[in-house]
């Protein structure tokens, strides 16, 4: 998280939602200049795989990450609030966690916590139930699953 607040410090993007998984990651985010989302991934997948490759004396072994970023334009105010769904529930989707709010690294816990500045202002406001309504996504996905 210290190095996406670090990233942040360059004011190319906005982020109004994410969740960071085990083994890839989710943002929703505004550029705040042309070619700000491409500015900000480039920097924050160069620089945290230096960081990993310095921490785990892997230097010069492969790639890290699988392929190129996807960044589709999101098309109106209910498609905003389903792709806030989606990443805020996504650690609970996956089993990690009981509930989107317990998962440190998402948007879903800063906030309810309130101890990160990483999240601008939601371009949509989000409904006063939202955090019952990512529980009841949940809850709802796994009674599919089960079914």
């Amino acid at each position: 998280m210290d190095m996406v607040q670090e990233g942040l410090s360059q004011e190319l993007v906005r982020i109004f939602g994410y969740c960071l998984m085990p083994n890839h990651w989710h943002f929703v985010m505004q550029a705040q200049v042309d070619q700000g989302i491409s500015e900000f991934i480039k920097w924050l997948t160069v620089t945290h795989v230096h960081r990993y490759r310095k921490w785990y004396g892997t230097v010069g072994h492969g790639h890290l990450y699988q392929a190129r970023f996807k960044s589709p334009v999101i098309e109106g105010e209910a498609h905003f609030l389903t792709v806030m769904r989606y990443v805020e529930t996504n650690a609970a989707v996956a089993n990690l966690v009981q509930f989107p709010m317990d998962w440190p690294w998402s948007s879903a816990f800063e906030r309810g916590m309130r101890h990160r500045a990483i999240l601008s202002e939601t371009p949509t406001p989000l409904p006063p139930d939202w955090g019952r309504q990512l529980v009841a996504h949940v809850e709802a996905y796994r009674a599919s699953i089960q079914g």
